[in-house]
């Protein structure tokens, strides 16, 4: 069974969002690393011509080939990146940020509102030319990392509908935790409050 979102949920769990990064600035936002990876292989040029002729003794292979598989690595980006896209999800739901990721598995990383400190979004220059954006958010435990290394919900459309939407989620659910208000049950039955969307 292909493991998606639906499947991490809890019993009274509601998504609220849920989309995936557009493939083109997906794609796009690794091209720098690409750009890199070509001027490394470029760079390494020299030493196979001077490995090729004889200039170099036979065993320069052991230095140069972790540098040529490093820079073929970053050169071929795009292609990765492609190939992970169809497994990159991000969920909004009544409890948590869900992002989802992985290629040979799927991985699931969460961060409860609980412990988010700051929430943001950021369009930079890849963002400007594909109408997409990033939203950034933060935890009390530090920058909320994927194994990737990605700290957002990157490349998606209408990043400001979708940063105003988290950010009223979050505003919610910690001023109830703090101040319990009108979002909890008449008779309140604690942790097993369900968040309700205005949406």
């Amino acid at each position: 069974m292909t493991a998606n979102i639906n499947n991490i949920l809890d019993s009274n769990e509601k998504i609220i969002w849920q989309g995936k990064p557009k493939y083109t600035a997906f794609v796009l936002k690794s091209m720098p690393v690409a750009v890199f990876g070509l001027c490394w292989c470029t760079f390494l040029i020299p030493f196979y011509w001077g490995l090729f002729t004889g200039k170099f003794p036979i065993f320069a292979w052991v230095v140069l080939g972790p540098h040529t598989f490093v820079g073929l690595g970053m050169l071929t980006a795009p292609l990765w990146a492609s190939l992970v896209y169809p497994y990159i999800e991000y969920a909004i739901t009544s409890k948590r940020i869900i992002i989802k990721s992985g290629f040979f598995a799927r991985n699931f990383n969460t961060v409860d509102y609980a412990t988010l400190t700051d929430v943001s979004v950021d369009i930079g220059f890849i963002g400007r030319i594909t109408n997409t954006g990033n939203i950034n958010f933060i935890s009390g435990m530090g920058i909320f990392t994927e194994k990737t290394g990605k700290s957002s919900i990157a490349a998606i459309e209408n990043p400001y509908d979708v940063f105003k939407l988290l950010k009223q989620i979050y505003f919610d659910i910690k001023t109830d935790v703090e101040f319990p208000n009108k979002l909890r049950p008449p008779v309140n039955p604690g942790y097993q409050s369900e968040y309700q969307s205005s949406k």
